[in-house]
């Protein structure tokens, strides 16, 4: 399970090696986006509500664009 997590962070999430610290820190938020919402479809029973929420809340606590949400979505 770990490895498949890891490889999904990879796959959406690598910095380039060049990356300045913000945006080695923008990459970091997007990763624990992309494990929170993990989280967040492991629950079978979430409602529309619920989701909406956490669509907002990866909105103002990662300041992620919309084109990241939606892929993330």
């Amino acid at each position: 399970m770990l490895r498949v997590l890891k490889n999904l962070i990879d796959a959406v999430v690598t910095a380039p090696p060049e990356a300045s610290p913000a945006e080695e820190a923008h990459f970091l938020r997007l990763a624990t986006a992309v494990l929170l919402v993990e989280v967040m479809r492991a629950e079978p029973e979430l409602g529309v509500e619920e989701r909406l929420a956490v669509v907002a809340a990866l909105r103002r606590k990662f300041d992620l664009a919309e084109a990241e949400l939606a892929q993330l979505i």
